[in-house]
């Protein structure tokens, strides 16, 4: 996993959107934030408070739909980005 940023170059009061993008090797998944029949979405917590106030929820993209026996579960394959906006506050 690692985080990506929409730009580098930051001045108070602008915004600031993050992903964390996930690398998932050949035949795992992980899960929407509404797993279906099985699983668990994932938490995702920054860790320790960030000076950024968030401005919005974590945003999901549209998942895979993933049939295993009778379950249905939706997730990604393969690699998935995971974004929030944030504010960078006046200094």
């Amino acid at each position: 996993a690692r985080i990506i940023q929409s730009h580098s170059h930051l001045a108070p009061h602008e915004s600031l959107e993050l992903g964390l993008q996930i690398q998932l090797d050949q035949g795992w998944h992980t899960y929407h934030e509404d797993p279906g029949d099985s699983g668990a979405g994932p938490i995702i917590t920054v860790a320790p408070e960030t000076t950024f106030v968030p401005e919005t929820s974590w945003l999901f993209p549209l998942p895979e739909k993933i049939v295993t026996g009778p379950l249905t579960t939706y997730g990604y394959h393969n690699e998935v980005v995971f974004k929030r906006k944030f504010q960078i506050p006046l200094e």
